[in-house]
């Protein structure tokens, strides 16, 4: 019973932290490190963050619906009515590009980073000042305005949420805040963002995925896939909200003390 109650807390950890701009990587490092969870933090990571792409695939299903047949009627049918589906799947492959060259070439190094709850310290309190800094940055363009060269940059900073403590979907706002993004787009399109991502570190974790699932206690890690979507789904919802009252800076408040705490604990060990 403990066994299945450290599962669920840390999926519920990851429903929250994966869609809050406070990095889930870091939170679930810290949480096995507490809680004694041996797993493989990478191979666990990935199973939870499929978990969350189940919540995530069906808060967006209209969204999703809409650009695949808006790219198949444009290419197929020639409907010029479907250009911005089709741009903004274009840019979604663009803002994809640069995680998957860093992943294929730094995987080793930046998973040793990762694991290190000192070095994770100190990325949640840059995460909290960056969160800090674009506060108060408003933008005026959205999905349907957006150009290549935002999608670049966007995609750039992305990279930033492959280590541990900072935050994958968070580093996507700042990225699309220096483009001037409004908030509630640029929370849209990191959520789209997730999907190749999550589907990529798939892709390079199924071998171990399949030995992971496989044994006695497979009914606790179904448990906890089915609570981390569905505390996924309701953070989503409630993140939006969040940013519609433009009060993200107290994530960076979280992250700064989080971070801070962290730093002291592995520094006086």
């Amino acid at each position: 019973m403990w066994e299945l109650i450290r599962y669920l807390l840390i999926g519920i950890i990851q429903g929250v932290s994966e869609v809050l701009p406070i990095s889930s990587s870091a939170h679930l490092v810290i949480i096995q490190e507490v809680m004694g969870v041996n797993d493989d933090n990478l191979t666990l990571e990935v199973f939870l963050h499929l978990a969350s792409l189940v919540a995530v695939i069906f808060f967006l299903r209209k969204k999703i619906v809409r650009l695949i047949n808006g790219v198949f009627r444009y290419i197929f049918k020639g409907e010029k009515s479907f250009v911005t589906e089709f741009k903004i799947v274009i840019f979604l492959i663009v803002s994809t590009i640069p995680i998957v060259i860093m992943t294929i070439l730094f995987k080793e190094q930046i998973n040793t980073i990762s694991n290190s709850i000192l070095i994770i310290g100190f990325l949640l309190i840059i995460n909290g000042i960056l969160l800090l800094s674009i506060n108060g940055i408003k933008g005026n363009k959205n999905l349907k305005t957006m150009k290549l060269k935002d999608a670049f940059v966007i995609g750039i900073f992305q990279c930033m949420g492959l280590f541990a403590g900072i935050s994958r979907s968070g580093s996507c706002i700042y990225g699309s805040s220096f483009t001037k993004m409004e908030k509630e787009a640029s929370a849209e399109y990191a959520f789209l963002l997730f999907i190749p991502a999550v589907l990529g570190a798939t892709v390079l974790e199924v071998k171990n995925l399949k030995y992971m699932i496989v044994g006695s206690d497979i009914w606790i890690y179904l448990i906890t896939f089915i609570v981390t979507s569905i505390v996924t789904y309701l953070s989503l919802n409630w993140l939006l909200k969040i940013i519609k009252r433009g009060k993200l800076k107290y994530f960076g408040y979280y992250c700064i003390g989080l971070g801070m705490i962290s730093v002291l604990i592995m520094m006086t060990k």
